[in-house]
């Protein structure tokens, strides 16, 4: 799904699933079994310098600390020319995922930490970035942004707790940046059925 250059995807083997309305609902069709990636999408024409903050969850953790989603969450700051950009799963440090994979309700981490908030959804939340004017930096006397993860941001959870097999767990590199969280800009959320 797309809007003014903003974006959500699922994709599997490099590939989008297709999407379709269900009981009023944007959905995909879980490959049970497989893994995927989550595809995020900015505007590829933006101010010089914009930036902008996605907070994703899948099943209603947030896929960088992996407690319940929160708007106000830690994200993975994306530029223009980051475009587009695959999360392939749970952040568990800052080199490695647990990656997302498709299964039974039952199945997934959030189950698995007793807190199934929104089983088989995807959500992220689009922020632009606030810019710091003169007067800014004068009120405040310094810059007072976030610490937000340039890509993203070690999880709070072990590995073990993460990922019962951490053969499984995929190389994914992200690095620190700071971010002043500006007003948001989009929001979309795709529900992940079986058929």
């Amino acid at each position: 799904m797309h809007h003014n250059g903003f974006g959500l995807q699922v994709v599997v083997d490099g590939r989008p699933l297709p999407e379709f309305g269900h009981e009023g609902k944007n959905c995909v069709v879980a490959a049970l079994g497989r893994d995927y990636a989550v595809r995020l999408y900015v505007p590829r024409i933006a101010a010089a310098g914009m930036r902008y903050l996605a907070v994703l969850s899948v099943d209603g953790l947030d896929a960088i600390n992996g407690k319940i989603m929160s708007p106000d969450g830690p994200g993975y700051i994306l530029e223009p020319c980051q475009h587009p950009y695959d999360i392939p799963g749970f952040q568990i440090t800052s080199g490695h995922v647990a990656p997302f994979r498709f299964g039974q309700r039952t199945d997934g981490y959030a189950a698995a930490f007793d807190t199934p908030t929104s089983p088989g959804n995807i959500t992220v939340v689009f922020f632009e970035e606030h810019r710091l004017t003169d007067n800014d930096a004068v009120m405040w006397g310094m810059f007072m942004g976030e610490m937000i993860p340039a890509s993203g941001l070690c999880c709070n959870r072990s590995t073990q707790e993460i990922i019962a097999n951490p053969d499984q767990c995929r190389e994914h590199k992200v690095d620190m940046s700071y971010f002043s969280r500006g007003k948001e800009v989009r929001r979309f959320s795709l529900q992940c059925v079986t058929r």
